[in-house]
């Protein structure tokens, strides 16, 4: 019945070429740590907007000790010595951007690009920007807020061009975050004039 939770088992992508070395297809396409990571975020970004599965299970953990022939150790966020992998670090990046976030609404335009947007504080809103067929493009985008900063799928603040109030977002597959903050102002009393004096940034 309609009470019934859906939950989402074994999400994981094995990267079993770890050396690089093709080896014969015999078990679907093999991929890299990258694609492993850009797959596992997007699966919770459009759990969000599509599918509202109640949980979410990864698989795996970490990977297993094992040789290079074993697809099924491959699977894990960590390596099998617990250091981090590029999936792990792409969850921790979109943990800390949107993972206290309510998801708003996501928009989508001719060339595939998704803008998925949240709402993580009263005056933040982020917006997760990226390319639904893998394909290099750009997403023209028009911010809530005039302070926006841009980070890449692990991170690291990157550049975005502006062009007449809009943003012009370099995009691929992999998510790229846009933080839109509100900025606070400070009103003179004396002159009746109001001028930006820092960022509000939340809790």
């Amino acid at each position: 019945g309609s009470d019934k939770e859906i939950w989402l088992t074994e999400m994981g992508w094995s990267e079993y070429e770890k050396d690089g070395t093709p080896k014969d297809n015999t078990d679907g396409k093999r991929i890299n740590e990258t694609e492993a990571a850009k797959y596992r975020v997007r699966c919770v970004l459009r759990n969000d907007a599509e599918w509202n599965f109640s949980k979410i299970f990864d698989y795996t953990w970490n990977d297993k000790e094992s040789t290079i022939d074993n697809r099924e150790a491959f699977f894990g966020n960590i390596n099998s010595d617990y250091s981090a992998k590029k999936s792990y670090i792409a969850y921790a990046a979109m943990n800390n951007f949107i993972g206290n976030g309510k998801f708003i609404e996501r928009e989508a335009d001719s060339d595939g690009n998704y803008m998925q947007s949240y709402r993580t504080n009263f005056d933040e809103v982020v917006t997760v920007i990226f390319n639904s067929q893998d394909k290099q493009s750009s997403a023209d985008v028009i911010p809530v807020y005039t302070s926006c900063a841009f980070y890449d799928m692990y991170g690291n603040e990157i550049s975005a061009d502006e062009d007449n109030g809009k943003y012009i977002v370099q995009t691929s597959g992999e998510p790229v975050y846009m933080v839109q903050k509100k900025e606070a102002a400070h009103m003179d009393y004396k002159t009746n004039t109001a001028e930006i004096y820092g960022e509000i940034t939340g809790a």
